[in-house]
């Protein structure tokens, strides 16, 4: 199997991590007349899934390497 994820991608998902997501998103929906959007285990279950993701990203850098798996920003 050939996984492959952007560069700027991955890091921008690392920079959502730690809970950054779930912040982020109820600070965008907090203002949305109707108000709430999510609920707080919709959150929970965003960073659950981030965090999924980033995993198996993992996953596929050990099962090839780093430069198989990304690809940089400049490739269509």
């Amino acid at each position: 199997m050939c996984y492959r994820i952007r560069a700027s991608t991955l890091e921008r998902l690392h920079e959502l991590t730690d809970g950054a997501l779930s912040r982020i998103m109820r600070q965008i929906t907090a203002d949305d007349p109707i108000a709430p959007l999510l609920t707080e285990l919709h959150f929970k279950a965003m960073d659950r899934r981030l965090a999924i993701v980033l995993h198996a990203v993992d996953d596929f850098v050990r099962e090839s390497s780093i430069e198989a798996v990304l690809v940089s920003d400049g490739y269509s």
